[in-house]
């Protein structure tokens, strides 16, 4: 009965050790995005030497960029919720 008491213990403990750093992680990535995207977005569209298709394939991945985080925050979020 203590072995499955001490194994609970250490799967709980493991489980919110992960929370943590996925939370940390997709912070640091988002906190990236905000650092880069908008510069790098008003450089690309100022660069005369892109064509508009190239200026247009640039700003479709700095979306999918966000699009990316914003769903890892969303399901970093809900798994929050389904923890508490």
């Amino acid at each position: 009965m203590q072995r499955i008491a001490r194994l609970i213990v250490v799967l709980a403990l493991a489980s919110l050790s992960a929370c943590s750093f996925a939370d940390a992680h997709i912070k640091a990535q988002r906190a990236e995005y905000d650092a880069i995207a908008p510069e790098y977005l008003t450089y690309v569209e100022a660069d005369e030497s892109l064509t508009d298709n190239d200026k247009r394939l640039r700003q479709v991945t700095v979306q999918q960029w966000d699009r990316r985080i914003t769903a890892l925050e969303y399901l970093n979020d809900k798994g929050q919720e389904l923890t508490k």
